[in-house]
């Protein structure tokens, strides 16, 4: 035992190791730096705008239609534009809201309360490929090539990442792109893109081999339109949930791009795909809160008018600790969320902000979930039904588990950077 009570592990903590604040953003001011958990006037207008467009856009009926059918919310897409919320974070010199990543947390959030299929859609357009991969790594011209049109919904993003060789094996990767002269051939495959099968011109950041020889450094990231000659967009993969959001293959055909569609250096596409990655998976936090918060509501709901032996179900103390338990996760990794977004807003997108995301990511998944489960348990059969939301939900949970890295990946990614703060290297042998 230590002097504070604490057992003692035996194992010296390396102070060079340990996790430190990086330098904070000289731009932000002091009051700025202070995690503060409250919304501003901002946020809750935010919030208070969304809610009000969810619940006109997205009837009961509306949204079974769009997922039996799989089709994707053309309409409120485009009415999201109108209301300045598919660039809530993007500087407002490229037609954006010039506000913080918490604010499209939110909006993540209250959408997939209510249609998370919706929000799986919205989340690689915006924060992953205009806020964290062109406004983050692109140039003045592509900036103000893309970023206007993202944000007036003319427009979406795509993510082309995964391959079917390969997902979290980013090393297995086959996509090469042959630099010739003022342009780059790409060919290769590409499976479960999100966005590129929507009826709308596209943008998508294909990660690629530039230099094999060289592994993960000798990738690159390229911004290709899906009108470009040679990339064919495949079939329309076939899901158990999330069906309302489209997810193709992608084959690339010696797909000639110009030279200025290369996002950054060449070699440094790993870094950035993983950075998209990183606000991939914030927003992976915030659905699966709203999930678990849409569930909690019609099951609070249902629980107020269903009677058992006299007793209506939200009076048995079964039930009542099973709803303490969702209510207490929502608010934890919620709480989560909202750090990591803070993490951001002062500069820290370290290692701190990497680590960070994926225990949200990894938590919040993990309690949407059981959120699931256990409110279908109160529903009971009636929850089983196709035209009950509760089915749909359930369905829903199991995509965001496994998208942006599956649970297995981020407890590796968690586990390494918890040893090497106890100066372990993950990697030894012995």
């Amino acid at each position: 035992m230590t002097k504070n009570g604490l057992v003692d592990s035996g194992v010296q903590l390396n102070p060079e190791l340990v996790l430190k604040p990086t330098p904070q953003n000289g731009n932000i001011r002091e009051e700025e730096q202070m995690m503060d958990y409250e919304l501003s006037e901002e946020h809750l207008m935010i919030q208070k705008t969304i809610r009000a467009f969810v619940k006109k856009e997205f009837t009961r009926e509306i949204i079974l239609e769009l997922d039996e059918k799989q089709e994707f919310a053309s309409d409120p897409f485009k009415k999201m534009a109108e209301l300045g919320m598919l660039g809530t974070c993007i500087p407002t010199k490229y037609g954006g809201g010039g506000s913080d990543l918490l604010s499209v947390f939110i909006i993540h959030e209250e959408i997939s309360r209510v249609f998370p299929s919706f929000a799986v859609d919205l989340e690689l357009h915006t924060p992953t490929v205009d806020y964290g991969l062109i406004n983050r790594f692109g140039t003045e011209a592509q900036k103000q090539k893309f970023l206007p049109a993202m944000c007036k919904g003319e427009i979406i993003g795509a993510l082309g990442m995964t391959e079917p060789g390969g997902g979290s094996d980013v090393g297995n990767f086959k996509t090469k792109a042959v630099k010739d002269g003022e342009y780059y051939i790409l060919n290769g495959s590409k499976c479960f893109i999100t966005n590129v099968g929507c009826p709308m011109p596209c943008i998508c950041v294909v990660l690629a081999h530039t230099d094999k020889s060289k592994g993960s450094n000798g990738m690159s990231t390229f911004l290709v339109e899906k009108d470009t000659p040679g990339f064919n967009v495949g079939r329309k993969h076939n899901k158990l949930g999330v069906r309302s959001s489209q997810t193709h293959e992608i084959f690339l055909e010696d797909c000639r791009i110009p030279k200025e569609n290369l996002l950054g250096n060449e070699g440094a596409g790993m870094k950035q795909a993983l950075m998209g990655v990183n606000y991939d998976r914030l927003m992976d936090v915030a659905i699966p809160v709203g999930e678990a918060q849409g569930l909690l509501d019609m099951t609070l709901e249902y629980a107020n008018l269903r009677e058992t032996f006299g007793k209506r179900l939200n009076q048995r103390e079964a039930v009542q600790i099973a709803l303490a338990e969702i209510y207490t996760n929502i608010h934890a990794a919620r709480l989560m969320g909202y750090y990591v977004c803070w993490l951001d807003r002062v500069g820290r997108t370290g290692k701190e902000f990497v680590v960070a995301t994926a225990m949200a990511k990894h938590f919040a998944s993990h309690i949407a979930q059981m959120a699931a489960w256990e409110c279908m348990k109160i529903y009971g059969g009636h929850g089983f039904m196709k035209d009950n939301m509760i089915e749909m939900f359930f369905r829903d949970n199991m995509a965001i588990d496994l998208g942006a890295g599956p649970p297995t990946i981020l407890a590796l990614l968690i586990a390494r950077d918890l040893l090497r703060v106890y100066g372990i290297d993950p990697f030894h042998e012995k």
